[in-house]
């Protein structure tokens, strides 16, 4: 029976990879296969000299042996999910400074910010009801946040506690870049602590809880 299914996905995979890469060569966004097989969308957009940024070449070999477009991804991002190294950092180092933790801060900088093309693109992206919603988009150390998954998000939907969890896990690394202690409860946890289920939220807690500086529990 594993091994049925394992060729039944095999098989579904293959259909939906070459599907992908037929509409991307149809269309004006080039999707091609990078090196771990993931269908990846390259827009020819970033015009920065080799020389500004570390960068390497991320081969995309085409499934009908045809030679596809190499996409640049950073060196520090070339290991991660498609959707990281398919949009390459656009707008610069401002904008880069601005979106990392330590310099999120309460102010209207940061709640005015504007999303520059390339970003809009991928939230676009993302957000595309027409694309396949089990496709992965970000994998956090809590777990993997699906297409489907940013839906609840984007789309005035009900949210999908996987990808709350996701939220909870950046806002946990922006208050610890401030220097505090904070610890955040899983969503999926505290949904036993109703009814029916009932569980002592107490049994749930870290250890060390008495030493945080803050505890938040979401329901």
């Amino acid at each position: 029976m594993r091994n049925i299914t394992h060729h039944y996905n095999t098989v579904t995979n293959k259909k939906l990879l070459e599907r992908q890469l037929r509409h991307g060569r149809l269309g004006k966004i080039n999707i091609s296969l990078s090196a771990l097989g993931q269908a990846v969308v390259a827009p020819q957009v970033c015009n920065k000299p080799r020389e500004t940024t570390e960068t390497v070449l991320n081969p995309a070999p085409s499934m009908s042996g045809d030679t596809e477009p190499q996409v640049r991804v950073d060196n520090k991002k070339a290991n991660r999910r498609s959707t990281d190294a398919t949009f390459p950092d656009l707008c610069g180092p401002p904008c880069e400074a601005l979106t990392k933790p330590e310099n999120i801060l309460a102010s209207r900088s940061s709640w005015c910010f504007v999303p520059h093309p390339g970003q809009q693109q991928l939230l676009n992206y993302v957000l595309d009801i027409s694309r396949p919603k089990d496709e992965l988009i970000v994998e956090t150390s809590s777990g993997c946040i699906t297409r489907a998954d940013f839906w609840t998000l984007g789309l005035n939907k009900q949210m999908e506690s996987t990808i709350g969890n996701g939220c909870f896990e950046l806002i946990t690394k922006i208050v610890q870049s401030k220097g505090i202690s904070i610890y955040i409860e899983n969503l999926y946890v505290t949904r036993t602590w109703l009814a029916p289920y009932g569980c002592d939220p107490l049994q749930s807690f870290p250890t060390d809880a008495q030493r945080m500086d803050i505890i938040v529990l979401p329901l």
